[in-house]
């Protein structure tokens, strides 16, 4: 399971004590790479925090990505993304990120908020 922009970690920490194994999560931001790697440490989960530039290192080969990033940055991703499936979510009901290569299999919303489920054609 691949975390985009992990932030906090939240999501990554989650995703392992669902037991999703192995968890890698990415953030630009040096201090999200530490807020991940303390988060998880306090959760008892292993995961695999880095610090990457999303924008031009390479993301691996995953079955599933997430990605609760602003649409624009989701867009931005969306060529480099190798991911079976990817959940985005983070922006407004009224955006509507395409990933090329996937289609949308399902959109939630929320208090004005959206989060799709993409699946790779």
């Amino acid at each position: 399971m691949l975390d985009v922009g992990c932030g906090s970690g939240v999501l990554s920490i989650a995703a392992a004590k669902l037991g999703f194994a192995p968890v890698l999560a990415l953030d630009f931001d040096p201090q999200a790479v530490e807020a991940s790697e303390r988060n998880a440490a306090d959760n008892g989960v292993s995961i695999d925090v880095r610090q990457a530039d999303l924008r031009e290192d390479e993301l691996p080969d995953t079955d599933l990505a997430l990605a609760n990033i602003a649409a624009e940055a989701v867009l931005a991703l969306s060529s480099r993304l190798r991911s079976a499936r990817v959940i985005t979510s983070g922006y407004l009901v009224s955006d509507d990120p395409e990933l090329e290569g996937y289609r949308v299999e399902r959109r939630i919303q929320d208090g004005g908020w959206a989060a799709d489920l993409h699946v790779r054609q």
